[in-house]
C-alpha cells in the first residue's frame, strides 16, 4: 500500500465536501469548507476545487499562518493555510459567524516551563465567532487548556448528553467541559446570545 499523500488529502476533502452537500448537513459543518482560508496577498475566504488541489500540492511551500503572521504574509504577498485563531479572524471579517475544524490548539505539556499555548485560545477569548471542534489534541495538557480557556472567558460545551470533553479523535478525554448541549437547538440558541454579552468595542 503507498504512502497516504496530501492530495490524497485533497481529494478525501472532495468527498466529504460533497457528502455534505447531498446529507443535509447542519449549517456549522457546511461552514468548514468555506471558511478554511490561504492568503496570496489577502484573504480567500471560500476554496474551491482548484483551490484545494493547489494548496495540497504547494504545501510545503506554504506558510502555517497564526494571527502573528498575517501582516508579515500578507505584505509580503506570501501563501499559506490558516490555523484556528487566523480563520477566526478571517471569518469575522467575512461576516461569518460560525465554522467547524478539526482539533484546536491548547496548552502544551510543560507549559508551566515552555510557556507554550497555542494562539487559538486566546482568539476564541476576543473574537466573536463560534468554533465547532473534536476538542485540543490528546498529546496536550488538556486541564490546562480548560483552565486558560476559563481565563480567557472561553464558553466551553461538549455536544452530548454528558460533559465528556473529547480529545480529537476519542470522544472521552476523561475530563469535563464546563456545559454539555444534547441539541443543535441548544446549541444555536447559545450562539445566538454571543451578540448580548460581547461589547462592541471588541468587535
Amino acid at each position: 500500500m503507498r504512502p497516504f499523500s496530501k492530495l490524497d488529502g485533497a481529494l478525501l476533502r472532495r468527498v466529504h465536501r460533497h457528502l455534505l452537500r447531498h446529507k443535509n448537513p447542519l449549517p456549522a459543518a457546511s461552514c468548514f469548507q468555506k471558511i478554511k482560508c490561504f492568503t496570496t496577498s489577502s484573504f480567500k475566504s471560500g476554496l474551491n476545487d482548484t483551490d484545494i488541489i493547489w494548496l495540497a500540492e504547494k504545501n510545503s511551500s506554504l506558510t502555517k499562518i497564526s494571527r502573528r503572521d498575517l501582516a508579515s504574509v500578507i505584505s509580503q504577498g506570501g501563501s499559506g493555510g490558516t490555523t484556528v485563531s487566523a480563520t477566526m479572524i478571517a471569518a469575522h471579517m467575512a461576516g461569518i459567524p460560525i465554522f467547524a475544524t478539526g482539533g484546536i490548539g491548547g496548552v502544551h505539556r510543560g507549559a508551566e516551563t515552555s510557556f507554550d499555548v497555542s494562539a487559538d485560545l486566546t482568539e476564541l477569548g476576543r473574537t466573536p465567532v463560534a468554533v465547532v471542534s473534536s476538542g485540543v489534541k490528546s498529546i496536550l495538557d488538556i486541564p490546562k487548556t480548560l483552565e486558560y480557556l476559563e481565563t480567557q472567558g472561553v464558553m466551553v460545551a461538549s455536544f452530548s448528553d454528558s460533559r465528556q470533553f473529547p480529545a480529537f479523535f476519542t470522544r472521552d478525554s476523561g475530563h469535563l467541559a464546563p456545559y454539555s448541549v444534547a441539541t443543535h437547538l441548544e446549541a444555536a440558541r447559545i450562539i445566538g446570545k454571543f451578540d448580548l454579552i460581547w461589547e462592541p468595542d471588541d468587535q
